[in-house]
């Protein structure tokens, strides 16, 4: 049976899944402190903001039509126009992670 590790602690954004009832009884019954990051503070959370600019540099500018996170910069019809399925990206993103 594997091992479940329980951090002491998480640092969290404001977003809903993290501010909801079902994360915050989790976070409780596990004995998990929780410390909510401030509005648009990545140095807050420097080690997921570092990790997202890894995972941004690293890995997504290379798919095509990466558009740098900027909406405006997207094609007509995103859906039509993708090259890998959901399941594909992150199957390509797990080796990426155990490669890097």
């Amino acid at each position: 049976m594997p091992s479940l590790i329980v951090p002491e602690s998480v640092t969290v954004d404001r977003g809903k899944v993290f501010i909801g009832s079902t994360f915050t009884a989790a976070c409780e019954r596990l004995e998990i402190s929780q410390t909510r990051a401030n509005p648009k503070q990545g140095t807050d959370k420097p080690h997921v903001e570092s990790g997202f600019k890894r995972i941004r540099e690293g890995f997504v500018q290379y798919f095509a039509g990466y558009t740098g996170g900027t909406i405006s910069n997207r094609g007509d019809d995103p859906r039509a126009e993708a090259v890998w399925t959901l399941s594909e990206v992150q199957l390509l993103l797990d080796l990426w992670v155990i490669l890097h």
